[in-house]
């Protein structure tokens, strides 16, 4: 969201404004959930340890949560 330019103020604006959003966040929920339970998805589930990849939060500034 931050990078398609979206802020906090955004998103509290249009939950308060479209009641038809509980469904688009149903959608985003069931897919967040599919797609961690891909096989594939094994990377992304867990944060990085710093103590296995001691450089990864100097070469990556802003991690991805989940």
């Amino acid at each position: 969201m931050k990078e398609a330019g979206w802020t906090f103020n955004d998103y509290e604006n249009m939950i308060k404004n479209d009641n038809n959003n509980i469904n688009f966040f149903t959608q985003c929920r069931n897919l967040v959930n599919k797609i961690k339970q891909n096989k594939n998805s094994w990377p992304f589930i867990k944060p990085v340890d710093p103590k296995e990849v001691p450089d990864y939060y100097e070469v990556i500034k802003e991690p991805m949560g989940i």
